[in-house]
């Protein structure tokens, strides 16, 4: 083999690597682009879900304590009605 020959197949020799890590390559670095976005995304989605949970909890306090005071107020509302029906029906027997 002559010299021209060798540097002739070094030279396909190394296209043909080069060729592969091109192709190879830019499939894992898109790859990997795209799992350090999912990555991101996801944390920021953990970020999100916190601070919905937070503020779910700060609700369902608030919630229950509207309920206790909805409640204290029928309560309050029952013993009036009751008071008055009982002033109605004194009335009635005394009229």
């Amino acid at each position: 083999m002559s010299n021209g020959e060798i540097i002739g197949q070094v030279i396909i020799g190394l296209s043909a690597i080069v060729g592969l890590f091109i192709a190879v390559g830019k499939p894992i670095i898109n790859l990997n682009n795209n799992i350090v976005k999912l990555t991101i995304e996801i944390s920021s989605m953990k970020d999100n879900q916190k601070a919905l949970e937070k503020i779910q909890e700060k609700q369902s306090v608030d919630n229950t304590e509207s309920h206790r005071r909805l409640f204290d107020m029928i309560l309050k509302h029952d013993d009036r009605i009751d008071k008055n029906e009982k002033d109605i029906l004194e009335l009635r027997k005394g009229g």
